[in-house]
């Protein structure tokens, strides 16, 4: 009787700590894990506001409530992925925060609303999830900009699709993604993989991508082939995070300027904010395999600018 009561005492303290029933999440959003082929996720934001990532979050959230093992997957270059797992198994605190973003090109310099006051808040609560006993990682997805294209298709797993090669190298940075996700959900170790990157990233056709090349001072469009293509016949879906319009923080214009920006509305007439569509018929644009209205979107200024450098201005004074 007391080995028993022992061992059940051990699997409760082993359990994950219940979530709450809604997640703040959209109605249609276990019908979106719940779909066929949508064990990898792809959804594609637009940088530099709150909501899109809190979306992320929610159904992370959703698929962490239902026992799932969970790669969380982040458009962040994979140099920054060791800093990215010590700040997983902190505690989370103002040390731990220091660590992660002191030295980091990624959240110090990067400023076209990636490295985002939400980004690390999605984090974060990923980061609380597993703390709290879920089954969920964090991988960094995205590619350096130093590291060579041949290197990356050196590891790529499987067969590349059938397109220009200036398309692969031009859609280097997809290709690193796509090793990324590919390689975790080869392993077998994940029920499901969520990958949050710029919508242009996740489109599912090899199409046109615009470039600024600085020492030029102008803008090239070229091809470039996107994350979905190159997951071969891996079970995967595609949703675009669509808003009603607002404001977000990061570079706009054909020679980038950073700062915050009026973003017009990219959802469709008569979808709810707050709700999520299929596409089964490309009727909204044939690239996703559907999309989730977020509503009015809202600036997220960079995390360090709210996190670390106020702190250490009150250290100063």
């Amino acid at each position: 009787m007391i080995s028993a009561v022992l061992a059940l005492s051990a699997s409760l303290a082993l359990a994950p700590t219940p979530l709450e029933q809604s997640c703040g999440a959209w109605a249609g959003a276990e019908a979106i894990l719940d779909s066929p082929r949508s064990n990898i996720i792809l959804l594609g934001e637009s940088h530099g506001n709150a909501e899109q990532p809190h979306a992320v979050g929610a159904l992370l959230c959703v698929a962490a409530g239902r026992g799932e093992r969970i790669l969380l997957a982040l458009e962040i270059p994979g140099t920054e992925d060791d800093r990215l797992q010590r700040f997983m198994a902190s505690d989370g605190s103002l040390e731990a925060r220091a660590e992660l973003f002191d030295g980091s090109w990624f959240w110090t310099v990067v400023r076209d609303g990636r490295s985002s006051l939400a980004l690390f808040r999605l984090l974060e609560y990923a980061r609380t999830l597993r703390e709290a006993r879920h089954s969920i990682d964090v991988a960094a997805a995205d590619r350096d900009a130093a590291e060579p294209v041949d290197a990356i298709l050196a590891r790529f797993p499987g067969p590349l699709p059938d397109v220009a090669p200036d398309a692969l190298r031009h859609g280097a940075r997809n290709l690193h993604m796509a090793v990324t996700v590919a390689k975790a959900w080869d392993t077998g170790g994940y029920d499901r993989i969520l990958m949050m990157s710029g919508a242009m990233h996740v489109r599912r056709s090899v199409t046109e991508n615009q470039f600024y090349f600085p020492r030029e001072r102008m803008v090239r469009t070229l091809p470039y082939v996107a994350t979905p293509l190159l997951l071969g016949d891996r079970p995967v879906r595609t949703f675009r995070l669509v808003h009603s319009g607002g404001v977000t923080e990061g570079y706009t214009g054909d020679e980038p300027v950073f700062g915050q920006w009026t973003a017009p509305p990219n959802a469709p007439a008569g979808l709810s904010p707050g709700s999520s569509i299929f596409n089964p018929d490309a009727l909204y644009d044939a690239d996703f395999d559907g999309i989730i209205h977020v509503g009015q979107v809202s600036v997220s200024p960079r995390a360090v600018d709210v996190l670390l450098r106020p702190q250490r201005a009150d250290t100063e004074d």
